[in-house]
């Protein structure tokens, strides 16, 4: 009798992740906080802050408009890697993004929770693409741009739609 056993090496394989890593410095003030990051050997610098009525300067963006703007930001940069990969025709696009959460659970309320409950997403596109064209390009994107995936992965519901927009 012969038994035959498959070698460890026969077994199909995921291959393992390759992960790139993002940094993020910061330096706060009372009401502020300056930071810069380098990526790819790309330096940038962002101002968080908050409203004046909020205790902030009112100087910069709130840590949730920079999520915003780094789902926006994400978004088109993986639309442009897409629309370069593929040769389509494509213009500027324009963003809208926004969110929302309960501004009880920042003051604390009991039973109020601060987290973010919805966003919602979309890009007018300057092109003369067909919707049905876009809704195949949207789902490309969002299924790669690694800023959505990890907020979709937050359960919040997401809603990501590119439209054509008319070009003047």
């Amino acid at each position: 009798m012969h038994v035959s056993t498959a070698a460890a090496s026969d077994t199909p394989r995921t291959p393992a992740p390759h992960y790139k890593r993002n940094e993020v410095t910061a330096v706060g003030e009372i009401a502020t906080s300056e930071g810069s990051t380098t990526t790819g050997g790309v330096h940038a610098s962002f101002l968080c802050d908050s409203p004046v009525r909020d205790g902030g300067r009112g100087e910069g963006a709130c840590p949730v408009d920079h999520l915003l703007g780094a789902i926006v930001g994400c978004s088109q940069a993986t639309m442009n890697k897409l629309v370069f990969q593929q040769k389509l025709q494509v213009g500027k696009v324009h963003w809208k993004a926004d969110t929302k959460y309960d501004v009880f659970g920042i003051k604390g309320r009991s039973g109020s929770s601060p987290h973010l409950t919805e966003f919602n997403i979309v890009g007018e596109v300057e092109t003369d693409m067909s919707q049905a064209a876009l809704d195949v390009l949207a789902e490309e994107v969002g299924r790669r741009c690694v800023v959505a995936a990890t907020v979709k992965r937050s359960g919040a519901p997401f809603v990501f739609h590119l439209v054509p927009r008319q070009i003047v």
